[in-house]
Parts: C-alpha cells; sequence; structure tokens
C-alpha cells in the first residue's frame, strides 16, 4: 500500500521512495536504489512474475502510473491486481481497467465513521451527543474526508454548547481543512475551466432563496437555470471553450450531468468550496445572494 503518491511524488527523490517502498513491501527486505531508472529495473525483475495486490492512494499523473506499475498493460503477472484512487480518470487513458466511482455513504454508515473519529467508537454517546452528531453527519453529505474532519473537530468539545457552536459554525463556513483538501481539483484546472466552474458553483446550483425573493419564479427558473444549452451559450459566447471544460470538470468528479433533465448537478460540499473561493477574492466577481446582489447595485448607482 503506497499512500498519497501525489505529495510524496513532489518531495525531492519522492518516485524512487515510492518505488524503494513498494519493492520492500513486497519482497520483505530493504533494498537499495539508485534512481528511478534503477528502480524500474528492479521492479521488473524481482516482482514481475509474482502475483501481487498493489494499492496506490491518490495518484494524479500518468507518470506516476508509469513509474510505479509500468505503462498501459504493467510490469505484474496477469493475476496481479493493481487498485488506484485518483481525482482524475483521464490518467488511466490506454489502459486496461475498470472504474468504480465511490459514493457517497448513506446516514448510516456516515454516523458510524464519524463516530469512530469523534468517540473511538461505531456509535454516538447516547447522551445529547447522540442527537448532534446526527445533525453534525447531515452537513458533510456522506463525504468520508469530511466524517474524518468533523469527527476530529468535535472530540475534543466536552460541552452542548461547544457542540452546538460548532455546528452552527460548520453550517456557515466550510471548515477550513476540508475546503483546502477538495480544492486540490480545481486548482489543477486552468483558468477558463476555473471560470466556468465558478460560474456553475454560483449561478447555476443552489438558489435556495430565489423562491422568497421572487414568489412564482422559482419553477420557471429551476426549468431553465441549469439547462446546458442556455449556459453554452453564454460560454462559448466569452471564448471559454465549455465542451472541454465540461467534460474535464466531469473527469475530475467536480460535476455530473443530469442526463434526463440536461441540467449540470455539484455535490454540496463541491459548492460551499467553489463559493468559498469566491468569497476570498480581493474583488468579489459573482453574486448569488439577492440581498448582496442588491447591495452592489445601490453602491454602483
Amino acid at each position: 500500500f503506497l499512500a498519497n503518491v501525489r505529495e510524496v511524488s513532489k518531495q525531492k527523490s519522492g518516485i524512487v521512495r515510492l518505488q524503494e517502498q513498494l519493492l520492500s513491501d513486497v519482497l520483505r527486505l530493504e533494498m537499495q536504489i539508485n534512481d528511478k531508472d534503477d528502480s524500474i529495473t528492479k521492479i521488473r525483475n524481482r516482482i514481475g512474475d509474482m502475483k501481487v495486490l498493489v494499492v496506490l492512494d491518490d495518484v494524479d499523473h500518468k507518470d506516476q502510473l508509469d513509474a510505479l506499475v509500468g505503462s498501459q498493460s504493467g510490469w505484474f503477472s496477469g493475476e496481479s491486481i493493481t487498485i488506484v484512487t485518483c481525482r482524475d480518470e483521464s490518467i488511466f487513458k490506454g489502459r486496461q481497467k475498470v472504474i468504480y466511482m465511490v459514493l457517497e455513504l448513506d446516514p448510516a454508515q456516515s454516523l458510524k465513521l464519524f463516530s469512530q473519529h469523534a468517540f473511538k467508537q461505531p456509535e454516538p454517546k447516547s447522551d445529547w451527543r447522540g442527537e448532534l452528531s446526527k445533525k453534525v453527519v447531515s452537513i458533510s453529505g456522506g463525504i468520508p474526508l469530511c466524517l474524518h474532519i468533523f469527527g476530529s473537530l468535535f472530540s475534543d468539545i466536552k460541552s452542548i454548547e461547544g457542540w452546538e457552536s460548532k455546528l452552527e459554525q460548520l453550517k456557515r463556513d466550510q471548515n477550513e481543512e476540508v475546503h483546502v483538501r477538495l480544492k486540490i481539483s480545481y486548482d489543477s484546472l486552468d483558468t477558463k475551466k476555473q471560470r466556468i466552474f465558478l460560474d456553475m458553483a454560483c449561478f447555476l446550483i443552489g438558489w435556495e432563496d430565489w423562491e422568497q425573493a421572487y414568489p412564482g419564479e422559482l419553477e420557471r427558473w429551476e426549468a431553465r437555470k441549469g439547462k446546458k444549452e442556455y449556459t453554452m451559450l453564454m460560454w462559448e459566447g466569452s471564448r471559454l471553450y465549455p465542451t472541454d471544460a465540461i467534460e474535464e470538470l466531469q473527469r475530475k468528479f467536480l460535476i455530473s450531468i443530469n442526463d434526463e433533465h440536461g441540467t449540470f448537478e455539484m455535490h454540496d460540499q463541491i459548492l460551499d468550496m467553489g463559493r468559498n473561493i469566491v468569497k476570498q477574492e480581493p474583488v468579489a466577481t459573482r453574486f448569488w445572494k439577492n440581498n448582496e446582489t442588491s447591495q452592489m447595485l445601490q453602491r454602483t448607482k
């Protein structure tokens, strides 16, 4: 099992260290490696014919795969299995593969994972923490990363007042660590694709207060706001080349498309991540709340 391949690869001689770990874990002995090419030769010669199970965690470039398991058909025997977790399925281009998209955890699974990190047991405490745990889990969206971080946050809070305060804070603002970890895929986009992603997060999904501001208009807006044909025209007019951008956003699992309704969809935590990026800009470029839009228009009169 090779953890955090993306992060380790950024470090000096990171790939070589991962190759050393692969050889050491499989052969159960220490290996002396001179450079990346030397380790590739050793991997092919020493374990190329072995039946192995290799798990690579958080791979973000095909070069990492080439250096650790070989290109296309790979170095290992036909009975070997390689499992790779990633944020972009395009790294598997040209390889024999089965792609499995990990789904969000259901409420029961989410509560169990949260409890493991918050209480070091599979179920929450039977007192007030039980009900509050369910409320925390409900805003995680079933994402294991969020449940892990949230569990750690609440593990050190002992009072009901502290729990309620932290819960309200998480409802208002996305946790910084969650934001940073989710933003990795966004940061890998070029500027034009980032603009399209932020447009989606701010304008096309989740206008909760539309009905309150414009009674009776929500149904009409819902029927149009996420429709691909309207938004594609807008982006094409701005020369953002949306067809390529949307394909990459899907490959990186930042968005999905509802084929039945022809609309864009986005996980709540991804949506919050996008809007937080806009909030942190030195000059506001997008508004999605009616009161903020009105205030901005009044200031510019």
